[in-house]
């Protein structure tokens, strides 16, 4: 049984559309349009960050020899096996600041913090590419 990555396929393109719009020519001197897509692109962010944990923790239990152990791992415990597993580029220390980063995005309505977050998205963007592609392959070889 393979693991339906539509969500996440969908959450990494909407990802990199908001940050490939916000990068557009026609937008860099619109600072009221640039702000809205600096927006989306956090939301993106916030929505893609939740959806590759999740889809991480569902082939890690998938594949479990007791899927109950990967239920009750901690957040840094998922990261570091999913990280021996090579699902995910990062080491747990990378995905500390993520999860930081994505505590934040309720706090958007302040500029620096919604600045800051927005700065680290193309990282995560390269990071949830990668999972991706990870999965896809593992669904391969189960197929």
């Amino acid at each position: 049984m393979s693991l339906d990555l539509t969500s996440l396929e969908a959450a990494v393109v909407q990802l990199e559309e908001s940050l490939t719009l916000h990068s557009r020519e026609p937008y860099k001197n619109d600072p009221l349009v640039r702000k809205h897509l600096r927006a989306a692109s956090i939301k993106a962010f916030e929505y893609t960050y939740a959806i590759s944990l999740k889809m991480i923790k569902r082939y890690m239990e998938m594949s479990a020899i007791d899927p109950n152990e990967v239920h009750d791992m901690t957040f840094d415990n998922l990261v570091r096996e999913a990280f021996g597993a090579d699902l995910v580029m990062s080491d747990v220390t990378v995905w500390r600041e993520y999860r930081k980063q994505r505590g934040t995005t309720s706090h958007t309505y302040d500029e620096e913090k919604a600045q800051d977050v927005f700065e680290m998205t193309p990282n995560f963007l390269k990071e949830s590419r990668y999972i991706l592609a990870r999965l896809q392959e593992k669904n391969r070889s189960l197929d």
